[in-house]
């Protein structure tokens, strides 16, 4: 009965001490609409980017991992307008990675990366898109998008419009 009594101490104070380490900056939450007792952990992000009007007029969302990539993703973004102001942030490939989000072109106010969640076997990215009830003439540019930085992390993303 000891012996039970001690490795269970061990084990709840390993958890005390992995789960309020310093600098350690994620939330575990047991999922709801899981039948079982599935952990999903929150990744912190970075807005870094985000407005109405972008060239790329397709309804997407990219991750991003590679600098050769982010290069691409943005020429493509910023489309002929492309010049010395309109060079890509720096992001540091080798720590995070960028999730890009466009709206495609269409009658709507925003798109916003609200959460972004591990599920243990993908990056599941929570989207919420703000659209107006009222039609506003003369709206076709409108082609919304966002940019988000977050620790690189060797999973693919799920996308999900809240």
């Amino acid at each position: 009965m000891k012996v039970q009594i001690k490795t269970s101490f061990k084990k709840i104070l390993f958890l005390l001490l992995f789960f309020a380490a310093p600098g350690f900056s994620y939330t575990n939450i047991i999922d709801p609409s899981n039948k079982g007792d599935s952990i999903t952990t929150d990744i912190p992000f970075v807005h870094i980017d985000k407005g109405l009007i972008s060239a790329i007029k397709s309804q997407q969302g990219l991750l991003i991992k590679e600098q050769y990539e982010w290069l691409q993703v943005w020429q493509n973004h910023v489309g002929k307008k492309n010049n010395l102001n309109n060079l890509p942030p720096a992001i540091n490939f080798n720590q995070f990675m960028v999730i890009a989000i466009f709206g495609g072109q269409r009658n709507c106010d925003s798109v916003k990366v609200e959460k972004i969640t591990d599920n243990g076997t993908n990056l599941i990215v929570h989207v919420k898109v703000s659209s107006n009830s009222i039609p506003r003439p003369g709206n076709n540019d409108i082609s919304p998008y966002d940019f988000v930085k977050l620790p690189k992390i060797s999973k693919t993303a799920v996308f999900q419009t809240e």
